[in-house]
């Protein structure tokens, strides 16, 4: 069925606003995974720098010091489910704008249209459940 001018140009306004926000979320937690792996290789490092000084004097090398790994895989799923909120919110966003743009006179309702998509959606992501690496996160 032909869509009216305006409803395609508010659906592609709709489809560049989440791929913007999308996009933009994706680059200040990749920013922020950097730095956290910056941290990482730092401190590993560190540790080996030590335990390498420490053997080549014939001293028994000291504990690990892993205090900050723990903080390190913390903020990594602090960061993680902040990331997975943000995309949701965009993605509700760009729900309502398209069922505004869907659901004028003569067009289908939005539900009609992506309702289907939308339940492959949930189903892929595991029925609303996230997980990492084998471990379920708390949501």
């Amino acid at each position: 069925m032909p869509q009216p001018l305006d409803t395609v140009l508010a659906l592609a306004q709709a489809n560049v606003r989440l791929g913007l926000q999308l996009a933009d979320g994706w680059r200040d937690t990749g920013q922020k995974l950097a730095d956290i792996g910056r941290r990482c290789v730092t401190e590993a490092a560190d540790e080996a720098r030590d335990a390498l000084g420490k053997t080549a004097g014939d001293a028994l090398p000291s504990k690990p010091r892993t205090g900050c790994w723990q903080d390190i895989i913390d903020e990594t799923e602090v960061l993680h489910l902040f990331q997975v909120n943000r995309a949701e919110a965009a993605v509700d966003a760009w729900r309502e704008s398209v069922g505004k743009a869907l659901h004028s006179e003569g067009n289908l309702p939005f539900e009609t249209f992506v309702n289907v998509w939308l339940e492959l959606a949930k189903l892929a992501s595991g029925a609303g459940k996230r997980r990492m690496a084998g471990f379920p996160l708390p949501e």
